[in-house]
């Protein structure tokens, strides 16, 4: 599980893996979050799943105890250093990219 917390944002990224879809652990995240006391925007990089398409950034709130289901939304607009840096994340573990749903042309043109 890959938790990144932006430094004085009050963002947390967390990205989705081959073996791990964070949308389905939220409960385990919840635990972890916790620990760390932080509190506010958690944003999801879905990019395994959902590739280039304009879901790949997803948020939920999360309160100190747990997420806010309300607040669930898809970010259009995604702050550019935040995905640099899952870009740059994601070309650093290949089998990111061999487990997503890109095609083979798709994976090369995302490296280069």
């Amino acid at each position: 599980m890959n938790i990144q917390l932006i430094e004085n944002t009050g963002v947390a990224v967390i990205t989705a893996e081959p073996d791990f879809n964070p949308l389905h652990k939220l409960r385990d995240l919840s635990a972890e979050l916790k620990s760390l006391q932080f509190s506010g925007a958690v944003v999801f990089d879905l990019f395994i799943t959902n590739g280039f398409s304009d879901n790949r950034f997803v948020s939920i709130v999360f309160n100190g105890n747990g997420f806010d289901r309300k607040t669930f939304s898809v970010i259009k607009h995604i702050d550019q250093k935040i995905k640099e840096k899952q870009n740059l994340y994601i070309k650093a573990h290949p089998e990111f990219l061999q487990a997503s749903i890109l095609s083979l042309s798709e994976q090369k043109l995302f490296q280069s």
